[in-house]
């Protein structure tokens, strides 16, 4: 139970699981393209984010949590396709 009197900030996402296959298949191109400049997420780790992080008062999360429940009760399965990959760089990357 989240410290209503003295929340702290958490750095929280939104990410949805993808398939065995689709990690495996992940997986498979990184081994590929090991010299990539890149950090690596391990198989049981990769997600995809639909949201990037941000922070909230630990007593906000239970609420969150709730409003997201709530939007995977009415979503349906998708398919997701992508034409190519981009790389991108956070500030004061090295």
């Amino acid at each position: 139970m989240p410290n209503i009197l003295f929340p702290v900030m958490l750095r929280v996402f939104v990410g949805i699981k993808i398939s065995q296959k689709l990690k495996k298949e992940i997986t498979n191109w990184q081994a590929l393209h090991k010299r990539l400049a890149v950090r690596w997420i391990e198989e049981d780790n990769i997600h995809l984010t639909l949201v990037p992080p941000w922070y909230v008062h630990s007593n906000e999360v239970e609420n969150i949590i709730r409003d997201l429940e709530m939007v995977k009760n009415q979503t349906q399965p998708f398919i997701i396709q992508y034409r190519y990959l981009r790389e991108f760089k956070f500030k004061n990357a090295v």
